[in-house]
């Protein structure tokens, strides 16, 4: 079946806010399902709750062999499908455990010319997806990769280890 649909689900949790240049992939959590949306709005964080209306795409799988798989890559982080959004309000808001490293994208972006901005987002928390290619290049050309992925582990290290502790600590997500 290619289509699902879902109507006016309430309590829709944002886990995850990726930002691109000129639109966000925010990835909710329904009824411990994970889909995504993409979203130019640039309005949502981790930890929203969200009433939302929509149809559930399946993710397409690889039409070349041997060609890069993004069926394979969303599920290996869970992701069962895109939301094709028809209604959506935000009804509250929780603490997100992602919400750290999205206020500080926003930060740098938002303080930073566009070429610098993503360079700094790469180097303090491991986001490469906004480098240039050609500054890609030259950074792999320099020998110096490793210094950007090495700041986005330690990072999502931080992350897990404060979402694990506050979890021991009993704190409703």
């Amino acid at each position: 079946k290619a289509v699902e649909y879902l109507f006016g689900v309430k309590g829709v949790k944002v886990y995850k806010v990726i930002k691109y240049e000129d639109y966000e992939k925010v990835y909710i959590n329904v009824n411990n399902t994970r889909y995504y949306f993409n979203d130019s709005s640039n309005m949502y964080f981790s930890g929203d709750i969200l009433y939302i209306e929509g149809n559930i795409k399946q993710i397409p799988k690889a039409h070349y062999e041997h060609g890069f798989n993004y069926y394979d890559y969303m599920m290996y982080q869970d992701v069962v499908g895109k939301l094709e959004v028809l209604y959506i309000e935000k009804v509250d808001h929780t603490f997100g455990i992602n919400i750290f490293h999205e206020k500080l994208s926003t930060y740098i972006r938002s303080n930073f010319k566009h070429k610098n901005a993503s360079i700094i987002e790469a180097l303090i928390i491991g986001e490469k997806h906004n480098l240039d290619s050609d500054i890609n290049k030259q950074i792999k050309l320099v020998g110096i990769s490793h210094l950007f992925v090495i700041s986005g582990l330690h990072i999502e290290l931080i992350n897990k280890a404060l979402d694990r502790f506050l979890s021991l600590l009993k704190v409703p997500n």
